[in-house]
């Protein structure tokens, strides 16, 4: 049974869409604050949306989008420059909203208190993620 990393955060940069076979994934970076006073860092979680879903949310995952993501940790392995093995942490996306009070431009909306959900409030994007070698 695969645990599931929910977190909410802002995208580092502009998401970017791959061809990987015959499926697209997009990928985007989410900064996450944790902690507080002289314990406070930031946590930088690498997602992935594949297919559809991802193709759909290109447009709308900018630079300082505040999201909402959900779904499995993924270990990766890959090959470095230098030729030695490199191993990286990747959340393949199986919820997401945007955080309440932004739009999907990136632009800020006053948030109505009334209507502020959590995670229930998340979009399924679940589906079938091909496991990354």
């Amino acid at each position: 049974m695969a645990s599931t990393y929910i977190c909410s955060g802002n995208l580092t940069q502009d998401s970017m869409m791959r061809d990987v076979g015959t499926s697209k994934v997009l990928n985007f970076s989410v900064a996450v604050n944790v902690g507080f006073g002289e314990k406070a860092a930031t946590h930088y979680v690498d997602c992935a949306i594949w297919g559809k879903r991802g193709e759909a949310l290109q447009n709308s995952l900018v630079k300082a989008t505040p999201v909402i993501v959900g779904g499995e940790l993924k270990v990766e392995k890959f090959q470095k420059k230098d030729g030695s093995q490199g191993t990286t942490v990747r959340l393949a996306v199986d919820s997401f909203d945007f955080q309440k009070g932004s739009k999907p431009n990136g632009s800020q909306q006053k948030a109505n208190p009334q209507t502020m959900g959590g995670a229930s409030d998340l979009q399924d994007v679940s589906g079938d993620f091909p496991d990354i070698e």
